[in-house]
């Protein structure tokens, strides 16, 4: 997270998130990392290419139909919840991509690294900013 936080020299926030509700209506807990990424950033968009999912009083089941499509690809592990793989898919593709990283790592792969193919915004915006919504 201080990584992500550093390179869009974002200030971390404390976006409330109703994660009991959210985990309740989903039947499991959520990885720690997303709701840390959630809680220092809320709803915005990370150099115009990444939106972030949370909550707020109008995206509650845009966050919930989301994490169900997710889940019902790619059910859990029976490991830690926190060893979650990142999913990944290009608007157009088909297929999603795995990647076992935290959701914060993915992101700030995408947006530093140029060579994190076919994902990465780093060639088009060298410096990775953050747009609240």
């Amino acid at each position: 997270m201080d990584l992500l936080l550093r390179a869009t020299g974002h200030d971390a926030r404390d976006s409330a998130q109703p994660w009991a509700e959210i985990e309740a209506e989903l039947g499991t807990e959520l990885p720690r990392d997303s709701e840390e990424l959630c809680q220092a950033f809320g709803v915005g968009e990370f150099s115009r290419v990444v939106s972030v999912l949370c909550t707020d009083e109008t995206r509650v089941v845009d966050l919930l139909r989301m994490w169900r499509v997710l889940l019902d690809h790619d059910a859990p592990s029976d490991g830690p919840v926190d060893a979650w793989p990142v999913l990944a898919k290009m608007e157009a593709a088909k297929e999603w991509d795995r990647y076992e990283m935290s959701a914060t790592e993915f992101l700030y792969r995408i947006l530093t690294g140029p060579g994190f193919r076919p994902y990465t915004a780093a060639d088009a915006v060298p410096e990775p900013i953050f747009e609240p919504v």
